[in-house]
């Protein structure tokens, strides 16, 4: 943990920032990252520590406007290959969304504009978390999600017209949504 907050405070003046987090790194800091414009991260969105450390990125960082997430989920790469195996995985939480959506302001996202979220897949964690996004960021521009590699799925299409249909707090808002490549070690089997 000392690492990570000596990272932050060397990182808390520039305008990018970079850094994964696994649990909430950002919980006890009591400073903002006023020049903080474009954030990347890495989360899990089955993990609630990991849904929190964004929002508390974004209540700490009040002027970001790129919101770039790498979504990490365990084994999802497998989910075609070896569905039975994956039946013993928990890869969604049972995360209160009513106590998340209680707990977030509309300020948190008052900057956005610009949003890309890589590998999500279509479980309920994600698509709530895309489904806030779309509906609390009042100055979004792009909201481009590139949804993890499975090939044309009904929940590919569902989870395309769920969002499609969110209501969306900016009116100028584009929704773009990708399937990922099949990854070149996937292409032999």
């Amino acid at each position: 943990m000392e690492e990570t907050s000596c990272c932050l405070t060397l990182k808390q003046h520039l305008n990018k920032s970079s850094f994964t987090v696994k649990v909430n790194p950002l919980k006890k800091i009591s400073w903002k990252f006023q020049n903080l414009r474009v954030a990347h991260l890495t989360a899990i969105f089955g993990s609630l520590p990991s849904i929190w450390s964004i929002f508390s990125l974004l209540r700490f960082g009040p002027h970001v406007e790129e919101l770039h997430i790498q979504a990490d989920t365990p084994f999802a790469v497998f989910e075609g290959l070896f569905p039975a195996a994956l039946d013993a995985v928990d890869l969604d939480d049972n995360i209160d969304q009513d106590v998340l959506d209680a707990k977030i302001s509309d300020d948190l996202f008052a900057n956005l504009k610009q949003i890309s979220l890589e590998d999500m897949n279509c479980l309920p964690n994600d698509m709530w978390f895309m489904k806030v996004l779309l509906s609390k960021a009042g100055l979004l521009q792009s909201f481009v999600v590139t949804l993890d590699y499975g090939g044309e799925t009904e929940s590919y299409e569902e989870a395309s017209a769920e969002l499609e249909a969110c209501e969306r707090a900016s009116p100028q808002a584009q929704l773009e949504l990708r399937l990922a490549e099949m990854p070149d070690y996937l292409e032999d089997f």
